[in-house]
C-alpha cells in the first residue's frame, strides 16, 4: 500500500515536472516488479502463485507442490502462456545432491537415444531442472484406482505396462528406479518422468525377472498389500 501511494503521488506531479518524475515513478515500478520475482537456489521452497526466474530468463509461476523426495523438491509451474512444466530443485547444496540433479540430463539423453518415452528437458540449471509437464495419471494413483475396480487383468494400462517391460527386457535395458511416482500414464502410454541409472546389454531373462520383482513390489507399496504384490507379479509374468 505504501508503495502504491508513492506511485500515485508521483503521478500527480507528472505535469509540473514530467521528465524527472516519470523517471522516479518508473524506478518505483521496476523495484516492485523485481521484488515479485524470486531466484531458484538449492533448498528453495515456494508458495503457490509466486513467480520464479530461471537462469535462461524464464518467468514461471508456482502452481502447486508435487512432492519432496530424498534429494529433490518438485513443483508444477507454468509460463505466461499457461504451458506447464515440472520444476525439480535440489533439496540442498551438498555435492551428492547436486551431482544427482546434474545426472538427470545425462539419463534423459540416454533414454531418448534408446527411443524410450520420457519427459523432455527444457532447462538444466546447476541447482534445478525444468522438464516437460506430462498430463495424466501417476502410477500410484492408477494402482489405487485399479485396486478399487477389482484389479482387472484386461486393463489397457496394465497391458501397456507389460508391453513396456517386455520391450525393455528384450533389448537388455534395465532402468533403475521405475517406482510408482516416476512414471505417468498419459492416456496412451507410460512416460518416464524420472529414473535411476540405466544399464544396457544385460541378459533379457534376468532383466525381465528383475522388472517383474521390482515393479510388483514398488507399485504395491502404497497400498501395503501382499495380495496386490502377488497379483501384479503374476500378471506381469504372464508376458512370457
Amino acid at each position: 500500500p505504501e508503495l502504491f501511494e508513492k506511485i500515485v503521488e508521483e503521478a500527480k506531479l507528472e505535469k509540473s515536472l514530467p521528465h524527472a518524475k516519470k523517471r522516479k515513478v518508473s524506478n518505483l515500478i521496476n523495484v516492485s516488479n523485481k521484488s515479485d520475482v524470486l531466484s531458484i537456489k538449492a533448498g528453495s521452497t515456494f508458495k503457490d502463485g509466486e513467480i520464479v526466474l530461471t537462469n535462461d530468463g524464464r518467468k514461471l509461476e508456482i502452481v502447486s507442490h508435487v512432492k519432496t523426495g530424498e534429494r529433490e523438491i518438485v513443483y508444477k509451474v507454468k509460463n505466461d502462456e499457461n504451458k506447464y512444466y515440472a520444476l525439480k530443485i535440489a533439496k540442498n547444496d551438498s555435492e551428492e545432491v547436486l551431482k544427482s540433479i546434474g545426472e538427470d540430463k545425462v539419463k534423459y539423453e540416454k533414454l531418448k537415444k534408446l527411443n524410450i518415452d520420457v519427459a523432455d528437458f527444457v532447462e538444466n540449471g546447476p541447482e534445478y531442472i525444468v522438464r516437460e509437464w506430462i498430463d495424466g495419471t501417476r502410477a500410484d494413483d492408477f494402482i489405487a484406482s485399479w485396486v478399487k475396480s477389482g484389479m482387472p487383468e484386461d486393463s489397457i494400462e496394465i497391458d501397456k505396462l507389460k508391453a513396456m517391460i517386455n520391450s525393455l527386457a528384450e533389448k537388455g535395458i534395465y532402468i533403475k528406479g521405475l517406482n510408482r511416482k516416476n512414471i505417468i500414464w498419459d492416456g496412451e502410454k507410460w512416460v518416464i518422468i524420472d529414473s535411476g541409472s540405466i544399464k544396457q546389454n544385460l541378459p533379457s531373462k534376468k532383466v525381465f525377472q528383475r522388472y517383474v520383482e521390482k515393479i510388483s513390489k514398488r507399485f504395491s507399496k502404497s497400498q501395503n498389500s501382499a495380495c496386490l504384490e502377488m497379483k501384479l507379479r503374476a500378471i506381469l509374468k504372464g508376458v512370457k
